[in-house]
This record gives C-alpha cells, sequence and structure tokens, in this order.
C-alpha cells in the first residue's frame, strides 16, 4: 500500500487501458482530486492524458480544480500554498492536453498562472498549454504568451515562442495572426521606448 507501489499500479494501468476507459478515467480522477502523494497524483494526472478522451469534463474538472486560484481569504486571491509545483506544472500539461480548444475555464486558469505563478516551471508549462488549446487569434492568449517572451527565465520564453509559433501554424482563413502579433510587437516598442526614456530622466 505504499506509495512507489500505488503509483506503479497507475502507470501500469495507463498502460494498459483502452483510449475512453471510464472505469479508469474516474479512477484516475478521483486519484487526482483525493491522493495525497505528490509521485501518484503526478502519475493519476499522467495516467488522465493516456486515457481520457478530450472534453471529458470528468477528467477535466479535478485537474482544473488544481489549478484555479483559493478565493474568500483574508490576504484575498492566491494559489494554494499546499500544492506541490511539481502537481501544479502537471496539472498544466494534462490540461493541455484534456480541455477542449478554447475552454474558457481552462485558458483562465492557464492564464493567470503563466502570468501569476511563483515558479518558473509552471509558468513554462502553462504557457506551452496555451499554445496547444487556444483558438487562433485569442488576442488575450496571444498577449500573454507575448508579455511570457520578456520573463526571466529561458525556458518560460522558449515555451511562449512555441506556443506562439503553434497559433500561427493553425491560421488559415480567418484573420492572420501575423497582424496580431504586429500590433503586439508595437506595444511592446512603445513600451521599451517608454522605459528607455524613463531611465533618461532618472539618470538627468
Amino acid at each position: 500500500n505504499s506509495a512507489c507501489v500505488r503509483e506503479a499500479a497507475v502507470k501500469g494501468l495507463a498502460m494498459i487501458s483502452e483510449k475512453g476507459n471510464r472505469n479508469v478515467v474516474l479512477a484516475m480522477a478521483e486519484l487526482v482530486e483525493e491522493e495525497r502523494a505528490i509521485t501518484v497524483r503526478s502519475a493519476a494526472l499522467q495516467a488522465l492524458t493516456r486515457v481520457a478522451e478530450r472534453g471529458d469534463e470528468v477528467a477535466v474538472a479535478p485537474v482544473l480544480k488544481l489549478l484555479r486560484r483559493v478565493e474568500g481569504t483574508e490576504r484575498g486571491d492566491f494559489f494554494s500554498p499546499h500544492l506541490s509545483p511539481i502537481i501544479s506544472k502537471n496539472a498544466a500539461k494534462a490540461l493541455g492536453s484534456l480541455a477542449e480548444y478554447g475552454d474558457l475555464k481552462a485558458l483562465k486558469a492557464l492564464h493567470l498562472r503563466v502570468l501569476d505563478d511563483p515558479n518558473p516551471v509552471v509558468r513554462e508549462a502553462a504557457a506551452r498549454a496555451l499554445g496547444s488549446i487556444a483558438n487562433m487569434g485569442d488576442r488575450q492568449v496571444i498577449f500573454a504568451l507575448t508579455i511570457c517572451l520578456e520573463d526571466e527565465d529561458e525556458g518560460v520564453r522558449r515555451s511562449a515562442m512555441r506556443s506562439l509559433k503553434s497559433l500561427k501554424k493553425k491560421e488559415k482563413d480567418d484573420r492572420s495572426l501575423s497582424d496580431l502579433l504586429a500590433e503586439e510587437d508595437d506595444m511592446l516598442e512603445w513600451y521599451a521606448t517608454w522605459l528607455w526614456l524613463v531611465s533618461l530622466a532618472w539618470d538627468c
């Protein structure tokens, strides 16, 4: 009944189960929500991406719950201090594989993580997941990923660039994504110019 045994059982079950197996999906979703061992919970998150169909609410709901803010506290909204960055990272990755394309709740959760999570490995995973489920031309996602190009962590910057390129590949007949990126580039250029002017004034 040790965590190592449960982790091995989860991984083994995921490997032999067919896609869409309801019993396995339900079991993995329950582990994601209730399991305390980080290794077992992470294995369950990975198992869901192998067994559950994209858009399966039974699979998406517990993953989404892990990434939401804790609300209504005296200190305001914040991410759960009891959640391991490893779990948050794996939850973001799983959401990118499980959520429907354009799922507003999933996009909001990932958007908050990519901009506000203090851990770079979580921001990196969220940036990659955004590129997986965002609709082409989603201005909020494009803007968030563009901001991530200035992140202090190289992994976050790299994932943001990959997601932007992925969104560009999705662009076929709708409004050109390059036009949207050009608008965001203009905004960043204006911001950079403003910082430069402020620095000059400070030197004076």
